[in-house]
């Protein structure tokens, strides 16, 4: 398997290096050459898009990996309907599933919803059941009925891992509850917008920072189901992620095509964050290959899911970003991220 190198050039602002994408300097390196990796001290698995009456065999193929934490990334299911019986019952099939029981009863299960958990395609704020969608939500990720974060509205949060004497924060974004019909109005809304400027002043002393939602970020040439259809709100992510002292920053985003890929941006200040796209569980609509000027690599258009491995390394933690095939578990692309410095990427 060759190692690809890739040196990105950053810009001095956001538009910058919207209008001018990095310059990519491209070189091979042996397979020879690799060194081999000790096992990694911490992993996490993810996904989205599940048809819930599709086989879920698939679990097995994703539990042999042995992550300490699976995060779903949008469209646990296709409730596709105002009927909250229904969706609630889907639910149920789901989370019953011999292959999906074995593999939550094993795994830390987490994670936030898109468009057709939460209700229909491309719905927001003004979608009718959207406070019962958010109980069953809830019932799904086995929330205790007294949690508070049941009486918020949306379900954003973050959790925090202690890996050894490092430390890792998960931060996920409700992009569903609170957004606005229109694109010149807001994705998250102003309440989760507060608490997520509060988790990045918070998050300063951590090894890495991983954000998780139901929309690709970083590509702003695609305006299906992105956030680039909200640039507002995107241009305030981005500015807070590049405020960010934390080295390691990572973007996990699902989708409504089956494809997956890997993208990269560098700020003005140095800083950078990779993003790893995932979608297809089960088989969907097959994705176009739209233009990313932020690609590291190429688009995996088979269904998959997603892995990221941590390990220490000599200037701290350094993380490993993979695509896997569903059917059989194997590496399709990976990215590596070493002190947060440098991205390579393998296929």
């Amino acid at each position: 398997m060759a190692l690809v190198l890739l040196a990105f050039t950053s810009c001095s602002t956001h538009n910058q290096i919207e209008e001018n994408p990095q310059k990519i300097e491209i070189e091979a390196v042996k397979a020879k050459e690799l060194s081999k990796k000790e096992a990694p001290i911490f992993r996490i698995a993810m996904g989205s898009c599940d048809h819930e009456d599709a086989s879920q065999n698939f679990w097995d193929i994703i539990r042999v990996k042995n992550p300490a934490v699976w995060v779903w990334l949008g469209n646990i299911i296709y409730a596709d309907t105002r009927k909250s019986k229904l969706m609630e019952k889907k639910y149920y099939s789901l989370f019953n599933d011999p292959y999906y029981k074995i593999f939550h009863s094993q795994v830390r299960v987490t994670g936030i919803w898109g468009d057709h958990d939460y209700g229909e395609k491309d719905v927001g704020k003004n979608f009718s059941i959207k406070k019962k969608s958010k109980e069953l939500f809830w019932n799904f990720m086995q929330v205790d009925r007294s949690n508070s974060l049941r009486y918020q509205e949306g379900v954003y949060r973050s959790e925090e891992w202690n890996i050894g004497a490092r430390k890792v924060k998960l931060i996920l974004l409700d992009t569903h509850y609170n957004r606005d019909p229109s694109a010149d109005g807001d994705l998250l809304g102003e309440a989760q917008w507060k608490w997520l400027e509060s988790e990045f002043t918070d998050s300063s002393d951590y090894d890495a920072l991983l954000i998780a939602n139901a929309r690709q970020v970083l590509n702003d040439k695609n305006s299906n189901n992105t956030w680039a259809t909200y640039p507002k709100s995107r241009e305030h992510l981005l500015k807070l992620i590049e405020g960010s002292p934390v080295k390691i920053k990572i973007l996990m985003s699902g989708a409504n095509k089956q494809f997956g890929e890997f993208s990269h941006l560098s700020f003005a200040n140095g800083t950078q964050v990779t993003e790893v796209l995932t979608c297809g569980l089960t088989p969907l609509e097959a994705s176009e290959d739209v233009e990313n000027p932020y690609r590291v690599d190429n688009v995996s258009t088979q269904n998959n899911f997603a892995m990221i491995d941590f390990f220490n390394d000599a200037k701290g933690l350094a993380a490993q970003l993979s695509l896997n095939d569903i059917e059989t578990g194997n590496e399709i692309n990976q990215v590596e991220l070493k002190g947060g410095s440098s991205v390579s990427a393998t296929r």
